[in-house]
């Protein structure tokens, strides 16, 4: 269950404690597959990178990749760090995003590539692709952050389809709440798979369709 969870990326450290060689996450043709071993390890390496830039307990960084295992190991290393995660889909326009990004006084884009085609809209951001960001090259970080649960994992965007953007804050212990919700109306079983289908950007997937499956064992396929 979620009593040993105090940020989001626990999640993965439990998980790889007690299914290290399952296939935790991978691409819908194969092309990119992670256990869950691998992905506590990618999640380790993308935090060291992010306080490698001197970012500061809460400092906020915009998430806008395509879902693959790249996007859940770039939001829990950004978790891991103690950060806030900004996730936005990697659709959306780059005047949306740069409304976003103002508001939310983001200081890093984590995006598919690091030339991204926001870079020319986003002047003053750090850019990091996020397969450069989980790379191997650099010593990771196995101690999580000493955030409190009660601090904000994640700020959710609304829309924007009929006015301006809003952002709602979740903590740790929100998202560990809804996760405890799932896994006592249906838990996930190691071996099962589910298929991501929803942007994780979205709140309801990223807890149902990532973080539940993920805390149980199964296999999430982008």
């Amino acid at each position: 269950m979620t009593t040993d969870i105090t940020l989001v990326s626990d999640v993965i450290r439990r998980s790889a404690a007690t299914w290290p060689a399952r296939i935790a996450v991978q691409t819908a043709d194969g092309a990119c597959r992670l256990t869950y071993a691998e992905l506590r390890d990618h999640v380790e390496r993308g935090a060291s990178r992010l306080l490698a830039l001197g970012l500061e307990p809460g400092a906020r960084v915009l998430l806008t990749a395509e879902p693959s295992p790249y996007w859940i190991a770039s939001f829990l290393a950004i978790a891991h760090a103690g950060l806030i995660a900004v996730p936005i889909p990697s659709n959306t326009s780059a005047a949306l995003v740069q409304l976003v990004a103002v508001h939310a006084k983001v200081r890093v884009c984590i995006a598919d590539h690091a030339g991204s085609r926001l870079a020319s809209a986003l002047t003053g951001l750090r850019f990091i692709a996020a397969a450069d960001l989980t790379a191997p090259g650099v010593e990771p970080v196995a101690r999580a952050s000493t955030r409190p649960a009660e601090k904000t994992a994640v700020l959710v965007f609304t829309s924007g389809s009929t006015a301006r953007p809003r952002a709602v804050r979740l903590s740790h212990a929100a998202l560990r709440a809804n996760l405890r919700s799932l896994q006592e109306m249906r838990h996930a079983e190691p071996g099962e798979t589910l298929l991501s289908t929803l942007p994780p950007s979205h709140a309801y997937e990223l807890v149902a369709g990532q973080l539940a499956p993920l805390s149980a064992g199964a296999r999430v396929v982008y």
